[in-house]
């Protein structure tokens, strides 16, 4: 968030969407942030408890401010890029939005219970070339890296909700 525009407006925002969708019952869900990501320079992070740059806890607040308006709506919440973990010590990277490996420390909690879509966004080599997509690629290694990032959702996470590749 900005001076100029603070979570308020961007709460505002999200409630006069859906009102004005609220019957609409074409529109099922809200993908809440495109990409959130540049933890490493002041931007999204999972639990890093600040208030302005807090994903997780953005996405509750959204989420519930959707959900007061229609319980019926998906609400989609995409990962960050980084997420930082063992005290500060480690940081794992991933593409913008890929990366939610905090979920499985601190899931998003809503008020209404079955409404919450994890949304990962990842993306081949012709997009971006990350640096597991190289001569060694195999299945396994990609299995490895999505299950790390993202794939564990629903495997092992208690309580789970359904993911989404975007």
């Amino acid at each position: 968030y900005t001076s100029a525009y603070p979570q308020s407006a961007w709460l505002n925002d999200w409630k006069s969407l859906v009102t004005r969708y609220q019957n609409n019952p074409t529109v099922i869900g809200v993908d809440l942030r495109n990409e959130p990501h540049n933890a490493g320079a002041g931007g999204a992070c999972w639990d890093c408890g600040d208030p302005d740059y807090d994903w997780h806890l953005a996405a509750e607040a959204a989420g519930d401010a959707v959900l007061a308006i229609n319980p019926n709506l998906l609400i989609f919440v995409e990962g960050t890029d980084c997420y930082t973990y063992d005290n500060g010590t480690v940081t794992d990277c991933d593409w913008w939005g890929g990366n939610l490996e905090g979920v499985q420390y601190n899931p998003v909690v809503l008020a209404v219970p079955n409404q919450l879509v994890y949304s990962a966004h990842d993306y081949g080599p012709n997009e971006y070339e990350q640096s597991w997509y190289n001569s060694s690629t195999t299945p396994a290694s990609l299995a490895a890296v999505w299950t790390k990032f993202w794939g564990y959702i629903g495997i092992s996470q208690q309580p789970s909700a359904p993911v989404w590749l975007g």
